[in-house]
């Protein structure tokens, strides 16, 4: 069977290449055909160049050649949006770096082009559409146990980003890296997580926020980080009526919380359950149930949907509208106003 050649532009969101680079060279059907990073120093402590079949001095090395079938985009978001635009005209598949640009005009470039071409793409914010945390819970809220869902939390009290492989300073470049840069990014710690949840909860509850209320501050780091957020919460209102409240920081470093609230129960993970368990009350009755497999990891679903030729379960649509409703909560603390979506 076909082998699919792949090429990956940028090492900046660093735990994400170190989960798909290694995937790549492991699975069958891929082949790492080509490796570009803008930092030498950053390229030989990876150890990824010397299993690529190639290193490139730009990424039109990648995104404009014919041998390569699909384009990882690690980049941070204005250069991954520009280039990822380019290698969709250019007929590649994508898997997409998150957010998907710093804008949603910057987003559109991608999805038109891939409009036009036909080829799948997966943006990295979607594994909930492959997880057997979301084909759970949404199995019982379908079953009734919880009845109609009123509301839901999803929290992450977490620490400073840590630049590339930066645990006790081995990349010899102690900082916080380019998540604290606001010409990078569009946001800090609260898109830094929201952007998983706000695609988590669209496929949880099936429905999509029609209207949010956020407040974002910089509490600890004005002066390390003048312009973006370390603490957010922002508070969703979705078309069938649920309220969904996301709280993100970077100075709490307690961890995460979720829940979903019905009119006849609840479900709740993280937060002092069991890790790879819910805890669900129905009625009187509290039980805890084991979250099963993922159904796929990113590849295996890409590779699938490559021979097939449908599209994924998270396309770069999909994160471009994941993208316009964090920049509504963006919109909304800007302006004092609930921003309707």
């Amino acid at each position: 069977m076909k082998k699919y050649r792949v090429g990956v532009i940028g090492l900046d969101h660093w735990y994400w290449a170190d989960g798909l680079i290694p995937g790549i060279l492991k699975h069958p059907r891929l082949k790492l055909a080509a490796l570009y990073d803008s930092e030498p120093w950053r390229l030989a402590a990876s150890g990824y160049a010397p299993k690529a079949e190639r290193v490139v001095r730009t990424p039109a090395g990648i995104t404009d050649a014919d041998d390569i079938d699909v384009v990882v985009s690690l980049l941070p978001c204005p250069a991954s949006a520009r280039w990822l635009a380019r290698a969709a005209k250019n007929r590649k598949a994508l898997v997409c770096n998150k957010p998907l640009a710093m804008t949603v005009a910057d987003g559109k470039r991608i999805v038109d082009a891939l409009r036009r071409t036909g080829r799948p793409s997966f943006t990295l914010e979607g594994g909930a559409a492959l997880s057997g945390r979301t084909a759970l819970i949404r199995k019982i809220i379908r079953s009734g146990a919880i009845g109609r869902p009123l509301t839901a939390f999803a929290s992450m009290r977490g620490s400073m980003p840590m630049a590339w492989r930066d645990r006790g300073g081995k990349s010899g470049r102690k900082n916080w890296g380019w998540w604290v840069d606001r010409k990078l990014v569009p946001g800090g710690a609260w898109i830094d997580h929201s952007i998983y949840a706000i695609a988590e909860f669209g496929r949880y509850l099936t429905d999509s926020p029609a209207k949010v209320a956020a407040t974002f501050a910089n509490i600890s780091h004005r002066s390390s980080m003048p312009g973006l957020e370390d603490y957010g919460i922002a508070v969703y209102t979705y078309r069938r009526g649920t309220v969904v409240t996301m709280e993100y920081d970077w100075i709490g470093r307690m961890g995460s919380s979720h829940s979903i609230v019905g009119d006849r129960g609840a479900i709740r993970w993280d937060g002092g359950i069991p890790w790879g368990f819910l805890e669900v009350r129905s009625g009187r009755a509290v039980k805890k149930m084991k979250v099963p497999p993922n159904r796929e990891n990113v590849l295996g679903h890409l590779v699938r949907c490559l021979d097939s030729g449908v599209e994924t379960a998270h396309p770069a649509r999909a994160g471009l509208e994941n993208l316009r409703i964090a920049l509504g909560a963006y919109k909304s603390a800007r302006t004092g106003r609930t921003i309707r979506l």
